[in-house]
């Protein structure tokens, strides 16, 4: 798979801080992946979006995005609409009257053609089904729909990267039903995407998973094989998943299910086609 971002021994400490919040962090991620960062509250994890997102700049080391230092002025503002930014509380994304008027934001500050900006808006308002609510003022979305909009803005300048930052945090189950719906469909268009996110059950819908201890990467895989590692969440006070806890569970009782179930939904389906025993 193609790179697509490369951290080469990058660390990060805040002016008057004792100590540096990212400790010598170097690891790429491919065009297309679905990454979940997880970690305590203090491990680094949103520090390291802002680098990623060229709000910060590393204290030592470099990112490259695409062979492109993002330390460089000369690609910062390139760097920005490449790699599009999620709040955690939707409400700080919205600048417009209307749903409308926000996606169109973006597009009219990057000066995209008329033609090119509608039928843009009109694609990503499919993709992520937003049609109905275009003229609606943002005070009048529920969380979910406001984190869907957020999400579309982002998209209309079709980045390569989409950051998460706890960007379901605040939602209901439903709106986080959503939202995580929707990063489904974005990840089927080939977006790159990285969720920092304290809900384990939202790092299973991940192709992996980075988990951030004292700044710095202790585990990088697939989330089910971290999951499986005692001792390190132990270490990192990282619980499992209840679908992974009760598969473990099964397990201890003899009952051995073929492959991994990464959704309740799954195990439901996959428990209920068993065979009868007599």
């Amino acid at each position: 798979m193609t790179v697509l971002i490369d951290i080469q021994n990058v660390s990060f400490q805040y002016p008057h801080s004792s100590s540096p919040v990212l400790n010598e962090i170097s690891l790429q991620v491919s065009k297309g992946e679905w990454v979940a960062v997880a970690g305590r509250n203090g491990s680094g994890k949103s520090t390291l979006a802002r680098l990623l997102n060229a709000q910060l700049q590393p204290t030592s080391g470099a990112i490259y995005l695409a062979g492109e230092p993002m330390a460089d002025p000369a690609f910062e503002r390139n760097h920005r609409r490449r790699c599009g930014y999620v709040f955690q509380n939707p409400d700080h994304q919205f600048i417009g009257a209307t749903v409308w008027d926000d996606l169109a934001f973006g597009l009219e500050n990057h000066s995209i053609e008329r033609t090119e900006m509608v039928a843009r808006m009109n694609k990503y308002l499919k993709v992520l089904h937003l049609e109905d609510l275009v003229d609606k003022a943002p005070h009048q979305l529920s969380g979910g729909q406001k984190q869907r909009v957020g999400l579309a803005c982002m998209m209309v300048l079709e980045p390569d990267v989409i950051i998460l930052d706890e960007a379901t945090s605040m939602l209901d189950p439903k709106g986080r039903r959503d939202v995580m719906q929707a990063l489904t469909e974005i990840a089927n268009q080939g977006v790159t995407i990285i969720m920092i996110t304290h809900d384990m059950e939202e790092v299973l819908q991940a192709e992996r998973l980075l988990l951030i201890d004292q700044g710095r990467v202790v585990a990088d895989g697939d989330p089910f094989h971290v999951f499986e590692q005692n001792q390190l969440l132990e270490q990192t006070g990282l619980k499992r998943p209840f679908v992974v806890e009760l598969q473990q569970e099964l397990k201890r009782t003899g009952l051995q299910l073929e492959g991994r179930c990464y959704s309740e939904g799954e195990l439901v389906k996959r428990l209920c086609n068993l065979p009868l025993i007599k």
